[in-house]
């Protein structure tokens, strides 16, 4: 059965979750300051709200999805109070925003739930896609059904805000560092003169042992046993030295000496022959 629901917020996020909501036969009201992106939504069967505080009358669930917290403050602040209703959050922030947020709903008598997203929009409505949000268990129940519509993934974290915030930056910073690095040994390849059509065609190949390896880094990590290694921290510190040093002169090897860096610290440090994720170690002590 459909819910009301109004979207706040219709850039490429925004309008692939009220598309995807529209999909499953929800009643969604949208509103957007550029008014011309709520036609495509408009002609898909979504109502069209006159400012954000109409949509919110309108609707029993409200998800904001703008480009920061400074924004979304603005946008909510004519509308009145929220019995009955819940606020869903899925606009990039601080835990202290996200705080400052939930305190203003639940002012207002809403509920709260604060969120990411770790998909782009065309992941939207897929089973695969992740969706990590917390905030009330009251606000769970009543939206869960429509935040598994947008990810059947999703998962509630608790109470705790600010684990929607960590657990994206744990899970976006290795695919960006991945994706820098992939940049980075294109650049390499060219200036050695070979092609970087043929590297695109391996990626396939090298995709799961690049997943393996991060599971049993993590798994590592979480029970702090470094030990039964088959590639240890000074191993992959050599490597990197070696390449490093070796194509150093092609130039755009910067991205790596931070890790460089880091790799060094661990060996001198003792963890040399210890699973990588031990130089976590280092960063336990600087932190």
């Amino acid at each position: 059965m459909g819910q009301r629901i109004a979207i706040l917020g219709l850039g490429r996020m925004g309008s692939a979750l009220a598309s995807t909501l529209l999909q499953h036969g929800n009643e969604v009201t949208v509103w957007n300051r550029t008014e011309s992106k709520t036609a495509p939504l408009v002609a898909a069967g979504a109502s069209k709200a006159s400012d954000p505080a109409a949509a919110v009358a309108d609707s029993g669930i409200v998800i904001v999805c703008v480009g920061n917290y400074d924004d979304a403050n603005q946008i909510l602040s004519i509308c009145g109070d929220l019995p009955g209703k819940t606020l869903i959050q899925l606009t990039t922030g601080t835990v202290a925003e996200a705080e400052a947020m939930q305190a203003w709903v639940e002012g207002k008598g809403g509920l709260y739930l604060d969120g990411v997203i770790i998909a782009y929009p065309s992941g939207i409505g897929n089973e695969e896609t992740l969706l990590v949000v917390a905030g009330s268990e009251a606000a769970w129940a009543e939206s869960e059904q429509i935040i598994r519509w947008l990810g059947g993934a999703s998962i509630f974290a608790g109470g705790n805000l600010a684990a929607p915030i960590a657990l994206e930056s744990a899970m976006v910073g290795p695919s960006l560092m991945a994706v820098m690095g992939m940049i980075q040994g294109a650049y390499v390849l060219e200036k050695a003169g070979l092609d970087v059509g043929a590297y695109a065609q391996m990626m396939p190949a090298a995709a799961p042992l690049l997943t393996e390896s991060l599971r049993r880094q993590a798994n590592a990590i979480a029970t702090d046993n470094y030990s039964g290694t088959e590639a240890s921290l000074g191993t992959w510190a050599a490597a990197l030295n070696h390449n490093s040093d070796a194509f150093g002169e092609h130039g755009g090897v910067d991205l790596v000496q931070p890790i460089r860096d880091l790799l060094n610290e661990a060996v001198a440090a003792g963890y040399g022959d210890e699973e990588i994720a031990a130089a976590i170690k280092v960063l336990r002590r600087s932190g």
